[in-house]
């Protein structure tokens, strides 16, 4: 497996993003939330979200993360988030 590097790192931000803002990636539905921002983090905020995002590094990328680095990709994605919505 590979290492992560900072922009590698911000493809897998933008790729999450991509995913997180997509309804249709969404078990539940973006009319049950008070503001749509909300439900866009809903997944993230979730507690297996970390698992998510190092199974999809492993899988996508073939690269395997630390806790710090799942941390980090997991921050800059809520903030990406919340700055875009």
């Amino acid at each position: 497996m590979k290492n992560i590097t900072e922009q590698l790192k911000e493809t897998i931000v933008e790729e999450l993003y991509d995913i997180e803002t997509n309804e249709g990636c969404h078990e539940d539905y973006i009319e049950d939330y008070e503001a749509e921002v909300d439900f866009y983090l809903s997944n993230v905020l979730s507690d297996t979200y970390e698992v998510y995002v190092k199974e999809y590094c492993s899988n996508e990328h073939d690269i395997s993360i630390s806790n710090e680095q799942t941390f980090e990709i997991i921050d800059d994605l809520i903030d990406k988030i919340k700055d875009n919505n």
